[in-house]
């Protein structure tokens, strides 16, 4: 089975689902970032700094309707992060003969003035909505903030120092400085927008150079889905350029090219590789322990949670049940 169905999206792109109603800081800078500087596009966008609420983004062309502007294309990986089972919806804008730089396929740089939102909501209240905007020519010239809705539900409001529990719900909303924590390991600094997430139908068209099919990937399904809920969860710290790199020398995140399992860097640096980094008592010998889940470290931090020894480290409380049930499921699957 090929990466086009293993990895399939669903992805709507009719208009109706442009417009009918949703659901009811300046940028921090990162300590540390590097990537590709994105093509020079002028913005036809305000300047991203000065906003304070959702109604100035341009997502909206009714905020009191909740009507979805027609210009933003609505998306969704495949592998989506777990949000302790938050609904989401996120669109995508370019400017006006805007391209998104596929010079590396599995790595995309977005042009300036992109905007890229991602809705949270429970119960059909929208709680949270984020925005990625790429106002300036350099890797760190990325905007990154989170607005909270109103209880009225007529606008959403700039929380730059984040906010917990909203409306009286578990979500917790995160600060801005927190942000670069989980995007500078991408040069484009966008997470789960990738040839291997999208929809290649849907991302060809907004590509320069022309983005090839993602390629095969043989394997049994139980390893694709434990890599795949691996690459959403955690592949953008735990990869060559992530945060968490220096500690671990360890890969989670899948390339598009990767032909088999067997031959990911996800596969080659956890089974049976001995734990490097483990924060916390009772330190599993492997990372991976072929058929013995219970000894294997990255089983053991996905189910745990409450403190910093938890993973994902951020924006979560509640342990991924399906990611971990598929985790499982395929260290079971494994010859010890």
């Amino acid at each position: 089975m090929g990466c086009a169905a293993l990895l399939a999206v669903a992805c709507g792109s009719d208009e109706s689902a442009r417009s009918t109603p949703a659901p009811g800081l300046a940028s921090a800078a990162p300590p540390s970032a590097t990537g590709a500087t994105p093509p020079v596009v002028a913005p036809s966008i305000a300047d991203p700094r000065a906003r304070t609420r959702l109604s100035e983004t341009g997502l909206f062309s009714d905020v009191a309707r909740r009507m979805v502007s027609g210009d933003a294309l609505p998306y969704a990986p495949r592998f989506a992060l777990w949000s302790d089972g938050a609904q989401k919806r996120r669109w995508l804008r370019l400017p006006a003969g805007a391209t998104i730089d596929a010079t590396d396929p599995d790595r995309l740089v977005f042009p300036i003035g992109a905007q890229l939102w991602k809705e949270f909501s429970r119960d059909g209240r929208a709680l949270e909505t984020r925005l990625i905007e790429r106002f300036g020519p350099g890797s760190e010239d990325v905007w990154m903030g989170s607005f909270v809705w109103l209880a009225d539900g007529s606008d959403a409001v700039l929380a730059p120092d984040g906010a917990p529990d909203v409306g009286g719900t578990t979500h917790d909303v995160p600060a801005q400085k927190q942000c670069w924590s989980c995007h500078a390991g991408e040069p484009g600094r966008v997470l789960g927008f990738s040839r291997l997430q999208i929809d290649h139908a849907l991302i060809a068209p907004l590509a320069s150079p022309p983005l090839p099919a993602p390629a095969s990937l043989a394997g049994d399904p139980r390893a694709v889905a434990a890599l795949g809920a691996l690459h959403a969860s955690c592949g953008h710290c735990h990869n060559d350029r992530g945060v968490a790199w220096p500690d671990t020398n360890m890969v989670l995140r899948l390339g598009s090219d990767e032909a088999s399992v067997a031959e990911t860097r996800a596969w080659s640096t956890l089974v049976g590789v001995p734990t490097l980094s483990f924060k916390g008592e009772g330190k599993p010998a492997l990372r991976v322990a072929p058929g013995d889940p219970d000894a294997s470290a990255v089983v053991v931090r996905m189910e745990h949670r409450g403190d910093a020894f938890q993973m994902p480290p951020l924006g979560t409380e509640v342990v991924d049940e399906r990611g971990v049930a598929a985790v499982r499921a395929w260290v079971e699957s494994l010859a010890p």
